[in-house]
């Protein structure tokens, strides 16, 4: 194949202006419009960090199922710009971008320029990437920094130096530490280290004792320092409780992948250079084909499957699909037609993704009446009187605490049984709110929950299958 002798700048510029347009345009629908709500859950992250800048300490006062190393970046992000919607968003664009950049680089390898530019076009093509690139959720954060993890991982086999194995296992420890499931490219890196050529001055069982034993260590240490490692009834138990619920059965990969064309696209493209002679060569192609097929099997038997564990195995699926199509396009076209289909597809992907963007944000047009409930919910409680609430992003929108036990009021800890009427009357008694805030579900999911609103409490405000109840005044 002939040498790109462009200055490297020169060779990167298709996927960097890619990515540049994507986190601008990104940016522009976060914060101009700025959506009230892309995801539930987002109420979730954000209060807990919101909680924490406020003297809160995570698993100790505020419950949480999940690990902690977002919300801690969070809770960082808060204190240097402000606590606010879109400084949250932005935080996951940021992780976003690292991602896309971390992917572009190790496809890059031998300065393949369209490689990656196919790499960042199949992960933009990915069925849902643009809201969970915004959306305040763990899951693309995660990935990202493991993503990162095997990027260090590919410098290193390319010479790097020592630093790049230590920054790869240090990374994958901060990526399990936002969400578990990230693990699953461990199996691939392992096999790395038994398959692929070793860097001059390396053996295969050094190199594995080292990065496994930082990976353990930092698993072990932000687990430590956070104080999860001395939570993990929290962080597990209603995760193993949730599988167990009989209307979660359903919820799985196999029946969420039925109806998504693109990723069967994205797997079919993938499965060529998985098959490949390039698998014992190249590491790109190793460590994302047994990324991916190690996360579809778990997913195939993991209960209940959200539609954010989708990128667990597509994202590695878009890389390989980019080395399915580099090697087909290398094999029919000259180098200077490569270099024209750079530009063709750089061009395309300029106008595609501004408009993917507008799409997205007119999916998730703000209502009038959610920002009246915001106001009702300031006059009522105030800055310093929590409230209780199974949207907690009401809450943070309008400044106001909510009872940090309750903080994570999920549809999961409800149906797993962990938070109960009994429970909440608890709390209710404790804490003793101003107001509190429960969907339509809630109240289904609790059918004591009424009855235990009517003992001190009144219906302020319904709207949108939400109930805003404010305490009665007592004579």
């Amino acid at each position: 194949m002939k040498v790109d002798t462009r200055p490297a700048g020169l060779q990167a510029l298709p996927s960097g202006l890619v990515i540049a347009v994507f986190v601008v345009s990104m940016a522009w629908l976060l914060i101009r419009p700025d959506p009230f709500s892309l995801r539930n859950d987002e109420g979730f992250n954000l209060m807990k960090a919101f909680l924490m800048a406020r003297g809160e300490h995570l698993f100790v006062d505020i419950w949480s199922d999940q690990p902690p190393v977002f919300t801690w970046l969070l809770r960082g992000m808060f204190a240097a710009f402000g606590s606010t919607v879109s400084v949250g968003r932005l935080t996951t664009l940021l992780c976003a971008a690292l991602m896309l950049v971390a992917i572009r680089d190790f496809l890059r390898e031998g300065r393949d320029e369209l490689r990656a530019l196919l790499g960042v076009m199949m992960v933009l093509m990915t069925p849902g990437i643009f809201l969970w690139s915004g959306a305040v959720l763990i899951g693309l954060p995660a990935i990202a920094l493991a993503i990162t993890s095997i990027a260090c991982l590919h410098r290193w086999h390319r010479g790097g130096g020592g630093a790049w194995i230590i920054a790869s296992g240090v990374m994958l420890a901060l990526s399990a530490c936002t969400k578990f499931f990230t693990l699953v490219a461990v199996p691939g890196v392992l096999l790395g280290f038994l398959l692929l050529p070793m860097p001059p001055g390396w053996q295969r069982v050094p190199a594995i004792l080292l990065w496994s034993g930082i990976l353990l260590m930092g698993l072990l240490l932000i687990l430590g320092v956070t104080g999860a490692l001395f939570h993990l009834d929290q962080l597990f138990g209603n995760h193993l409780q949730a599988r167990a619920v009989p209307s979660y059965a359903t919820l799985s990969h196999t029946h969420w992948l039925a109806g998504q064309p693109r990723c069967w696209l994205l797997y079919g493209l993938a499965l060529p250079a998985l098959c490949s002679a390039r698998l014992r060569k190249s590491p790109a192609v190793l460590h994302c084909g047994v990324w991916m097929v190690t996360a579809l099997l778990v997913l195939h038997f993991h209960r209940p499957f959200w539609s954010h564990h989708a990128l667990l195995p597509a994202i590695p699926a878009a890389a390989l699909a980019a080395v399915t199509l580099n090697t087909a396009l290398r094999r029919w076209l000259t180098p200077q037609y490569c270099r024209w289909a750079a530009w063709g597809f750089t061009m395309t992907s300029l106008v595609a993704v501004p408009i993917c963007v507008q799409r997205t944000a007119e999916d998730f047009a703000d209502q009038q009446w959610k920002s009246g409930l915001v106001e009702l919910i300031r006059q009522g409680s105030g800055p310093d009187t929590p409230m209780i609430a199974d949207n907690p992003l009401f809450a943070f929108r309008a400044g106001v605490p909510v009872d940090p036990f309750l903080t994570v009021f999920s549809n999961k800890r409800q149906n797993s049984g962990l938070l109960d009427e009994a429970l909440l009357g608890e709390r209710l008694g404790i804490v003793q709110p101003v107001q509190a805030l429960f969907s339509a579900q809630t109240l289904r999911n609790l059918p004591g929950l009424p009855h235990l609103l009517a003992r001190d409490y009144r219906l302020l405000r319904q709207a949108g299958g939400l109930q805003l109840h404010e305490r009665r005044a007592r004579p």
